[in-house]
């Protein structure tokens, strides 16, 4: 999501079993034709949720409109994730007014 009030993107994964480790870092690898690894120690869990929240995501944006898969990894849990539908969703994302209110 984006909130342009704070402004501020936020990214949620939420795992189908289990709970995200509290661990120091959290990171993802994207895989494909624009290979790309980013990590943050600021991001929060909450159970089976965890949340990156930054004023700048167009590293993640591109990693998920241009990349087929992804691993997103935090302590010793690794997600994997295949991308091949992403790039409308992200395209359509991009693409919203930026004064329109987040919603969950």
């Amino acid at each position: 999501t984006y909130d342009a009030t704070l402004p501020e993107y936020t990214l949620s994964i939420t795992l189908k079993d289990g709970a995200w480790p509290d661990a120091p870092a959290f990171g993802m690898e994207f895989i494909g034709p624009r290979p790309l690894a980013i990590g943050t120690d600021r991001h929060v869990t909450d159970g089976a949720t965890l949340t990156v929240r930054d004023r700048g995501f167009g590293n993640v944006l591109d990693g998920l409109e241009f990349n087929g898969g992804a691993l997103a990894a935090s302590g010793p849990t690794t997600v994997p994730m295949i991308l091949t539908d992403a790039a409308p969703a992200v395209r359509a994302f991009r693409a919203c007014p930026s004064d329109t209110p987040a919603t969950s």
